[in-house]
């Protein structure tokens, strides 16, 4: 699961946007990897998230479309 977040002009709303994608992933442990893609003044910096693994499924994807919108979030098949 790859999820892309863009830094705004309002730092404190990044951080509770980060924070409700953390709480919202811990609700759906599984075996998925997730990775944040976070991109910030034309830079992208793509960041592992060790020990955080899901169970991506609709009800997830959901969540998260909500959190962050339709284009920040896609899910991308990786050989191990």
């Amino acid at each position: 699961l790859v999820i892309s977040i863009s830094q705004t002009e309002e730092p404190e709303e990044d951080v509770e946007r980060l924070r409700r994608v953390i709480q919202t992933l811990k609700g759906y442990p599984g075996r998925d990897t997730v990775s944040l893609v976070i991109t910030a003044g034309g830079d992208r910096t793509e960041l592992n998230i060790p020990g955080t693994a899901v169970g991506y499924c609709p009800g997830l994807a959901a969540q998260l479309r909500e959190i962050l919108g339709e284009e920040n979030l896609e899910l991308e098949p990786r050989l191990i």
